[in-house]
């Protein structure tokens, strides 16, 4: 790595299992599907450029979580912006250039050898597609990153290997997506809105990604969804996520814990909007919980 304006140290958390010289694997992290080489979340205040480099693992996913970068991968270049992610497999040939102030995460593995994600990987290499775009790969890159933060946690293993695959699932299903309009009854469509809704709860780009899956403009989603439930989408999305904080809630589940997992940012947010609902505060609905 080289940087080229001299100037602005990067800000690199790093965990890292092989050579960067000769590739040879050191105690990388092993689930039951994946060998975990490299894991790092790096942010460059300057222009940085890294080198061709040949890839030596089976999969490297580079994911831009701020700014914008440049990568070059076997001679065809690509801008990554905010929210897209690059993949590049064994033996092909890499570099990227940094934008000035630009956060990336990268995550690269190898297969285990009886590793179910083998024809997963297979498809997605096979299907041509580099960059991809999608919400729930800044949720799926954080938690990962979250892993190796709290190294305490005693199914780590277990959700390393759940977040990797599920990663590669959203790519999947990505590569595999045609921009032909789908056709679907009436009914099809709400409950299509119905499951996409219930399916992603924690995230808060849930309703704006209504149209670009199912092939139909918001609007009539909308006005389909409504007349069928009596219920706007909004308005059953916030009912569904604030009955399932609830229950979180009774389980025993902390305030902040809650708030994040229905998709709040912001714990006092989340404390708002469930007390305009349902007349009572979080903290009294825990105080309840503790007192049976």
């Amino acid at each position: 790595m080289e940087n080229k304006s001299g100037a602005d140290d990067p800000i690199v958390f790093q965990n890292t299992f092989y050579d960067t010289q000769s590739g040879e694997l050191i105690n990388p992290i092993y689930t039951k599907n994946y060998g975990i080489i490299q894991v790092a979340d790096s942010f460059y205040p300057s222009e940085f450029y890294i080198k061709p480099h040949t890839q030596c693992c089976e999969v490297e996913i580079t994911f831009v979580a701020s700014g914008s970068m440049k990568i070059s991968a076997e001679e065809n270049d690509a801008e990554l912006k905010r929210g897209e992610a690059h993949l590049c497999f064994f033996g092909e040939r890499h570099a990227l250039l940094c934008r000035g102030g630009v956060r990336f995460q990268t995550l690269a593995f190898n297969l285990t050898e009886d590793s179910i994600a083998a024809e997963l990987v297979k498809s997605i290499r096979a299907a041509g597609k580099r960059v991809y775009e999608t919400r729930r790969l800044f949720d799926l890159f954080s938690n990962v990153l979250s892993e190796f933060h709290d190294t305490g946690f005693t199914f780590r293993l277990f959700s390393l290997d759940t977040l990797i695959s599920s990663i590669l699932l959203d790519v999947a299903s990505t590569s595999g997506r045609k921009n032909t309009k789908a056709k679907y009854s009436p009914d099809e469509l709400a409950a299509k809105a119905l499951n996409h809704i219930d399916k992603n709860l924690g995230q808060s780009a849930g309703l704006t990604e209504l149209s670009s899956r199912l092939g139909y403009s918001y609007n009539h989603i909308y006005k389909n969804f409504k007349r069928h439930t009596g219920e706007s989408l909004c308005a059953y999305s916030l009912r569904v996520k604030l009955e399932r904080a609830k229950e979180m809630l009774l389980d025993g589940r902390s305030i902040s814990e809650v708030s994040a997992s229905v998709g709040y940012s912001n714990p006092y947010n989340f404390s708002r909007a469930f007390k305009s609902f349902f007349g009572i505060s979080p903290s009294r609905v825990k105080k309840s919980e503790s007192e049976t």
